[in-house]
């Protein structure tokens, strides 16, 4: 970052300017966007799997009206994405990995998921992503309601 850019950013933080909602993304040189995953889903669907390789943490935010569904995170440490559709074998391996729910910390076996019976609920989960190559929520058991998801990788630099 050069010294002209480092200055603008601490004058910018300092008068408080881009106020109304804006936010300043001071040292926020790895920043990536949410993906988003699922939109308004209502039904057991087939994720969009996210490219985690170059970063440590993957933050998944998950919005729900009156869902009653399982979501389950999947990773895998393979160049190529995996279908959750099929049987897993060699060439379409992946694991179903923790996660750890971000409102009290308690952790969540990847095969058990986060379970939702008819909540309406916005809640975080970290998956424990170290290394993986790709990684998606998977919803399965989904009886009603809608979901949203959307995620976001990074690593704190």
């Amino acid at each position: 970052m050069t010294k002209l850019r480092k200055i603008l950013i601490a004058i910018v933080a300092i008068l408080g300017i881009g106020g109304g909602g804006t936010a300043a993304y001071l040292g926020a040189q790895n920043y990536v966007p949410a993906i988003t995953v699922y939109d308004s889903v209502s039904s057991t669907s087939t994720p969009r799997f996210i490219l985690n390789k170059s970063y440590r943490h993957l933050v998944c935010e998950i919005n729900t009206v009156s869902a009653t569904a399982t979501i389950k995170f999947v990773g895998t440490i393979t160049d190529t994405v995996p279908s959750t559709t099929i049987a897993r074998s060699v060439t379409n391996s992946y694991e179903y990995i923790e996660s750890y729910d971000k409102q009290n910390g308690v952790s969540i076996d990847g095969d058990t998921g986060y379970v939702m019976t008819g909540d309406t609920d916005t809640r975080m989960f970290v998956l424990n992503s170290d290394l993986m190559a790709w990684a998606a929520p998977v919803i399965t058991s989904y009886t009603t309601g809608t979901i949203d998801v959307k995620c976001s990788a990074g690593d704190n630099q």
